[in-house]
């Protein structure tokens, strides 16, 4: 049997597509995408007065959707996923959304319209975004967690709750290759922001300040 993909789609020849998928409209299907049992790619926005807009979807080089996964058609522009992502089942994008490349969004997670997902960020099991949310590169959002317009995102961080509050550094997204003194040294800093309400801010400035004092006391040979 062969998938259900329509003739107005765009599918790359080493793209793997289950038969039970449903690829509806001028749907870009780039090179090595794998789309799993039972996805629904490129239906009608769920935007009332704007379900006729077929604007479609794209789908980057490498992209993993591994089952029962539905991405609706822009109404403005494609719906667009970027390349080396990988999307769970159950997982929902509305349409006009962009999720940019290496993104991780986990089982259950709802992504509104229009949202935005930066690079290398992590959505987790059953998380919410809000319509129009923009979710900064290397960020971590927890699980059943619910980000909203007021919610105050920054790169590399984590977030959890309802709505999301910031739970530190996403240590291993924003700082690669640390040793273990350095991401202790992190997590003590972390715990006092959190505790005395630190700005994210405030804690980049002295985690900086605890690198640039540790640099120089190596270079005098002190350490």
């Amino acid at each position: 049997m062969q998938s259900r993909i329509s003739s107005l789609a765009k599918v790359y020849p080493s793209a793997i597509i289950d038969y039970t998928a449903i690829i509806h409209g001028p749907v870009v299907i780039e090179r090595d995408v794998y789309i799993g049992p039972y996805c629904v790619i490129g239906d009608p926005a769920e935007y009332k007065g704007r379900e006729g807009n077929l604007m479609g979807v794209h789908i980057g080089k490498g992209t993993r959707i591994t089952g029962m996964v539905s991405i609706d058609s822009g109404t403005m522009e494609k719906t667009y996923v970027g390349e080396n992502c990988y999307i769970m089942k159950h997982a929902h994008i509305g349409h006009d959304a962009r999720i940019e490349n290496n993104v991780t969004i986990s089982c259950g997670a709802k992504i509104g319209g229009h949202c935005v997902i930066e690079d290398n960020a992590n959505i987790g099991l059953n998380a919410v975004l809000h319509q129009y949310v923009v979710v900064p590169k290397d960020c971590m959002i927890g699980g059943s967690a619910f980000v909203g317009l007021k919610s105050q995102l920054d790169a590399g961080y984590k977030y959890a709750g309802v709505p999301v509050k910031c739970l530190g550094l996403n240590v291993k997204k924003g700082k690669p290759n640390l040793s273990p003194d350095e991401i202790e040294l992190i997590k003590a800093i972390e715990k006092a922001s959190i505790k005395d309400a630190w700005t994210n801010e405030q804690s980049d400035a002295f985690i900086q300040g605890a690198y640039f004092f540790k640099h120089l006391m190596e270079q005098n040979k002190v350490l």
